[in-house]
C-alpha cells in the first residue's frame, strides 16, 4: 500500500515494507476466505476454521490506515507549519486520481459481469455520486475514501498535537475514550439511518490518531516498545472475546452486539502495534522470503487495487466446481490464494515498471 513520506531527511522505515506485505496478504486472505464462508455448511469444522481466519484478519485495513498516519506524523514531526501547497497536489496524484480511475474501471467491470443490470443497481442507489463519495464502485475502495478524509483533516491533527503536550500513551488512551464516546453517543445511534458512517474518519479515529501518535514518537520507539507484553496481553484477550462474539453473532439469533466494537478497536490497534514490532525484527534479517515480503510490500498498493478483479474472474471458474466436504477444499483455496496473489503482483509490477509504465504507473500511485 502506498504511504509515501513527505520529503525530509530522516531514516527510511524499512520495517514498513514488511508490514505493508503483511497487511496486503491479510486483505487478500479476508476476501478469499469469504468465499468458503459464504457457501460451506456452517456446522462443519472447516467452515469454523475459515470463519475464524476471516474474522481474525479484520485488522488489515486498520493496519494500512495506522501505517499511513504513522508515516505522515513521522515526516511532520518537528515542522513548524503544514505544507498545504506541497502536500495536497502530491496526494491528489497518488490517491485521488487512482481512486477515481479504479472506480470507473470497476464500474465498467461490473457492467461486463452483469450486462446492464449494474446500471439498474446504480439507479436503486439513488445517485451515481453516492458511488464515488463512499467508494461503492467495488467492495475494497472504501479504504481510499477513509484515507482521503484523513488527509483532509491531517492539518487539524498536526496543529492540535504539534506542541507535544500529550505523551503517546496518554494520547492513545484519550483517543480510545473519544472513540468509544463517539461510537455509543453518535455512531451506534446514526448507523441505522446512515450506514455510510462506518466509512468516515470518526469511525476510524482511534486507529488513525493512534497511528499518528506512534509516528510522532516513533524515534522513541524503544521506550514505548517496553509496553510490548501489555499490548500482547490486551491483544490476546480482545481477540478471544472478539472471535467468541463473532461466532455468537453468526450462530445465535438476535445476539446482542454488546462490547463488540470497543473490543474490535483494541484488537485491531493492538495487533497492528505487534505487527509493526515483528516487522522491525524481520526487516533486519535476510533471505529469499524476506525479499519476497519486501517485494509484496513494494507493490502492495497495486495488489490491493487489482486483486478483487482477479479474484472475481477466478470465482467465475471456481463457482462451477462442487463444494467438497473435506480439507481438499482448503487446498483449493490455498491454490486460489497463490494464483490471485501472483497475478495481482505481476499486474502491479507491469503497471509500475513495465514497458508502458510512464503511461500507467499513476494508476497505482506511481509517478
Amino acid at each position: 500500500m502506498i504511504m509515501e513520506q513527505t520529503e525530509i531527511r530522516r531514516p527510511r522505515l524499512e520495517e514498513l515494507d514488511i508490514c505493508r506485505a503483511i497487511a496486503a496478504l491479510s486483505v487478500l486472505l479476508i476476501h478469499i476466505t469469504a468465499v468458503p464462508v459464504g457457501v460451506m455448511d456452517k456446522t462443519s469444522l472447516l467452515f469454523r476454521l475459515f470463519f475464524a481466519v476471516n474474522r481474525g484478519l479484520q485488522y488489515s485495513v486498520p493496519l494500512f490506515l495506522i501505517m499511513s498516519a504513522l508515516l505522515e506524523a513521522y515526516a511532520l514531526k518537528g515542522k513548524e507549519a503544514f505544507d498545504f501547497k506541497g502536500f495536497y497536489p502530491k496526494k491528489s496524484k497518488r490517491v485521488l486520481l487512482p481512486y477515481l480511475a479504479w472506480s470507473v474501471i470497476y464500474m465498467g467491470f461490473n457492467l461486463l459481469l452483469t450486462k446492464f443490470g449494474y446500471f439498474q443497481a446504480m439507479n436503486e442507489a439513488r445517485e451515481l455520486i453516492d458511488i464515488f463519495v463512499w467508494g461503492k464502485a467495488y467492495y475494497h475502495l472504501y479504504f481510499l475514501v477513509i484515507l482521503m478524509q484523513f488527509y483532509l483533516l491531517l492539518p487539524l491533527l498536526f496543529y492540535s498535537q504539534k506542541s507535544g503536550s500529550l505523551r503517546w500513551f496518554s494520547g492513545l488512551f484519550l483517543s480510545y475514550l473519544l472513540q468509544i464516546a463517539f461510537y455509543y453517543g453518535i455512531g451506534k445511534q446514526i448507523y441505522p439511518y446512515f450506514p455510510n458512517i462506518i466509512m468516515t474518519f470518526p469511525w476510524y479515529f482511534f486507529v488513525l490518531n493512534g497511528g499518528f501518535l506512534l509516528g510522532l514518537f516513533y524515534r522513541e520507539k524503544e521506550k514505548w516498545q517496553r509496553c510490548r507484553p501489555w499490548f500482547g496481553l490486551i491483544t490476546l484477550l480482545s481477540l478471544l472475546y472478539y472471535l467468541w462474539k463473532c461466532f455468537r453473532l453468526e450462530y445465535v439469533p438476535q445476539e446482542p452486539i454488546a462490547l463488540y466494537m470497543p473490543v474490535w478497536y483494541l484488537y485491531t490497534f493492538g495487533i497492528s502495534f505487534l505487527w509493526l514490532d515483528i516487522s522491525a525484527v524481520i526487516a533486519c534479517r535476510s533471505g529469499k522470503w524476506v525479499n519476497g515480503l519486501k517485494t509484496i510490500g513494494k507493490y502492495s498498493y497495486g495488489i490491493y487495487l487489482i486483486h478483487p478483479l482477479v479474484l472475481t474472474l477466478h470465482l467465475k471458474v471456481l463457482d462451477r466446481l462442487p463444494v467438497p466436504g473435506s480439507f481438499l477444499y482448503a487446498l483449493m483455496i490455498l491454490a486460489l490464494t497463490a494464483s490471485v496473489l501472483l497475478i495481482s503482483l505481476g499486474a502491479a509490477r507491469f503497471l509500475s515498471a513495465g514497458r508502458w509504465a510512464k503511461y500507467t504507473a499513476w494508476l497505482i500511485g506511481g509517478k
